[in-house]
């Protein structure tokens, strides 16, 4: 009877430490980190910037011209808005991710105007 016990406490300890199904990232958790975004389509002169989006709700950002610059961003639903410092609020860009390493924004105000942001670190 004790053997029996004991295998069965044994039993418990092994099956419950397994670690929770883990959860999915939410997009706020998958934005954050360093991207390089470009336009895909011919409508927007050769459009490319690198933005590393923080925690804090600020990205720093660079597209080759500025040194730096800095966005307010924030995601609700699918929508992600970003909001130079100081400025009005851009049209929000319809997001999607297909994988952790890619972001895909399409423009909501003009939905022929997609960037695509590949994670770079």
């Amino acid at each position: 009877m004790t053997n029996k016990i004991i295998i069965f406490m044994m039993m418990i300890v092994f099956v419950g430490c397994g670690k929770e199904k883990p959860t999915e990232p939410t997009m706020d958790e998958l934005i954050i980190g360093k991207w390089r975004i470009t336009a895909s389509n011919v409508n927007v002169n050769s459009f490319s910037r690198t933005c590393e989006y923080k925690e804090s709700g600020i990205a720093e950002c660079s597209n080759g011209f500025l040194s730096l610059y800095y966005l307010e961003w924030r995601i609700e639903d699918n929508l992600l808005y970003e909001n130079d410092l100081g400025y009005e609020p851009f049209r929000p860009f319809i997001i999607n991710f297909p994988d952790e390493e890619t972001i895909i924004m399409t423009d909501s105000g003009d939905p022929t105007t997609i960037y695509v942001g590949k994670r770079i670190e």
